[in-house]
């Protein structure tokens, strides 16, 4: 008796087996093509990301300086010149500038561009972005069309989404030689399905003397060891 109940057992789990490999093979047999969104890798733009769902944005103000850390959170610095061109075998507008600054310097007369560039950021899943800082120079012989655009955009595990947390940009009204400093104040939680990059766009249809990001500063939070990863839109 106690060799039949065995037997069967042995049976069921073969059973058991069979059916849970036939559903895989299902699952990865899918000729199903990916909804890509499409994009146009010839072009010098980065497709431009769309705000995050539940993402308020906030008015950015000129500081004089970056203040220190407050009491229990963290800070990341990058520098410009970690930034990469978008299009990284043909964009070849971005020059280096002092100590760490990168963006375009064009001949007087030179004119109509738009460029991107960006860095991936890790940040632990669950901080709390607080406080963003970008500095650089936006110097244009003109008060018009040109501008410098800040972005934080993540971009979804499957491929087929991409989102901005972060959006500023410097306004055709400034223009000076002296680097500029500009802070926003920023709610959002890192979440679980997505990679974090910056992105910095440089465009101009008028005269250019010299357009370029120095630094960006992120602070955070760290999350709490209580806190879930399990992280949905409606936890920013």
């Amino acid at each position: 008796m106690k060799k039949k109940i065995l037997i069967s057992f042995f049976w069921f789990l073969i059973a058991i087996m069979l059916v849970s490999a036939l559903g895989q093979n299902q699952v990865f047999a899918s000729d199903d093509a990916p909804e890509y969104e499409e994009v146009d890798f010839n072009s010098e733009v980065s497709p431009r990301p769309e705000l995050a769902p539940g993402v308020i944005e906030q008015d950015a103000i000129l500081v004089d300086e970056i203040p220190e850390l407050a009491v229990g959170d963290k800070r990341v610095v990058i520098s410009g010149w970690n930034l990469m061109p978008w299009r990284k075998t043909e964009n070849t507008l971005f020059w280096t500038h002092g100590w760490g600054c990168l963006g375009v310097h064009k001949e007087e007369g030179a004119q109509g561009f738009f460029k991107t560039a960006q860095f991936p950021f890790y940040l632990p899943i669950g901080s709390k972005i607080k406080n963003i800082y970008w500095t650089g120079v936006d110097w244009i012989g003109s008060q018009q069309n040109a501008e410098m655009e800040f972005w934080i955009e993540r971009l979804h595990w499957r491929g087929n989404k991409k989102e901005a947390i972060v959006y500023d940009h410097t306004g055709p009204a400034f223009s000076s030689g002296e680097p500029f400093n500009r802070y926003k104040a920023v709610n959002h939680i890192v979440q679980y399905e997505w990679a974090y990059q910056i992105r910095v766009d440089i465009w101009s249809t008028s005269t250019v003397k010299s357009m370029h990001v120095c630094q960006i500063t992120i602070d955070y939070a760290e999350p709490s060891p209580f806190h879930s990863t399990a992280i949905t839109h409606e936890d920013y």
